[in-house]
């Protein structure tokens, strides 16, 4: 599939934006990717290697994002950088102000702008405008958005507008409604990469044991990579739509730390410990629309993810991992 014209994409130095502008590359697409002031190491010289363009910009200043797009003059539009809410930490006036700027407006400036411009917009939402009800709520599209959490609500209100420029205003806009995905260029935060690289260091002779919350918790895990591939279809698709990007199934955390300690080759049940192992109400995604719609074939299942993330962190330990 070929693009129109230069790639703009934000957040290019996220886990998803790093994916996405090194498979542009592949595919001989110019990018363009915003990153936050200050921003550099490994990753930025990696896109900057592959012949990136990075431009510093501050998402929570949208005003300025039309003059960047008409400057740019891009064909597609990739809006993946996202604020959060600090897990653990009370909500501040000031997260919500910045989740409102990067989340919403700097999507409705996008919107507008691409319209302009006549390039094609995909917007990462998330699977945070729903919340769990039953031990397995599957969801699609059509599925009444019902979010427990401010970052979801400003997730739907932009894909609502997204919605009304593309329905009345002939906006090319598609929304990707983003389950869990992972990758080895997940942050050390995370409960993936926590476990990947625990069971790289036990693979290399470290015995320290690993704690982990919730050890029964269950999410729809799918890969980074595939979602890539998908943003890339949406972009190129005749017929601009939303789309749940997720595999279908739920596994619990006990389940990767298995493969992920299973494939380093170590015994995980004497080194990994969790305060609770206790099963809940969980999302898991129906991609029929997709599949059937994009041709969308995620090529990864759940233990190449836990592979893939292992054999990256022995990768690191071994001072060989790359970007």
């Amino acid at each position: 599939m070929s693009l129109r014209g230069p790639a703009l994409v934000t957040g290019a130095l996220g886990q998803d934006g790093f994916i996405l502008s090194r498979a542009l590359r592949a595919r001989g697409v110019d990018v363009v990717g915003v990153v936050r002031p200050g921003r550099d190491g490994a990753r930025r010289a990696t896109l900057e290697n592959a012949g990136c363009r990075l431009v510093e910009f501050d998402l929570t200043q949208p005003a300025a994002l039309a003059a960047l797009v008409a400057d740019v003059r891009p064909g597609s539009i990739f809006h993946l950088a996202a604020a959060h809410h600090a897990s653990g930490a009370a909500e501040t006036d000031s997260d919500r102000q910045a989740m409102t700027a990067v989340n919403q407006h700097a999507a409705e400036v996008l919107g507008a702008a691409a319209q302009a411009a006549g390039a094609a917009l995909v917007y990462a939402s998330s699977s945070q405008i729903w919340t769990a009800r039953v031990t397995e709520h599957l969801v699609d599209e059509t599925t009444p958005r019902d979010p427990a959490t401010f970052y979801g609500r400003t997730k739907i209100a932009a894909a609502e507008a997204l919605a009304h420029l593309r329905d009345h205003g002939g906006l090319k806009a598609s929304v990707a409604i983003l389950f869990n995905h992972e990758s080895p260029w997940r942050a050390p935060s995370f409960v993936t990469r926590k476990i990947s690289m625990a069971a790289a260091k036990a693979a290399r002779g470290d015995a320290t044991p690993l704690t982990l919350m919730n050890i029964g918790a269950r999410t729809d895990w799918q890969a980074a990579a595939d979602v890539a591939e998908a943003l890339v279809l949406m972009a190129g698709a005749a017929s601009p739509a939303d789309y749940v990007l997720a595999s279908g199934r739920a596994h619990a955390v006990r389940d990767f730390v298995a493969a992920a300690y299973d494939h380093a080759g170590v015994s995980w049940r004497e080194l990994v410990t969790a305060d609770r192992d206790q099963a809940g109400p969980v999302l898991v995604g129906n991609a029929a629309k997709a599949r059937r719609e994009l041709g969308w074939r995620p090529s990864t299942d759940f233990a190449g993810i836990a592979r893939a993330m292992v054999d990256a962190d022995l990768a690191r330990l071994d001072g060989k991992f790359s970007g």
